[in-house]
């Protein structure tokens, strides 16, 4: 039978994880003025491109030039 103890750091585990997530993709989220021209590459194509907007990078696969 599982006890409290276990089911405390299973939670705490979770919350844990939850933030550390959480953190990452505030960390990836961009976001640029309207006079600056932005271009969004993914795996080397144009994804989108315009004046300012707001983008998510992913690691690896996306790039910006602004």
């Amino acid at each position: 039978m599982v006890n409290a103890t276990t089911i405390g750091f299973i939670i705490a585990g979770v919350c844990v994880l939850g933030l550390l997530f959480l953190i990452f993709l505030i960390s990836r989220y961009r976001k640029f003025k309207t006079n600056e021209y932005v271009i969004h590459f993914r795996n080397g194509k144009i994804k989108s491109s315009g004046k300012g907007g707001r983008v998510f990078l992913l690691p690896i696969l996306d790039e910006i030039v602004v």
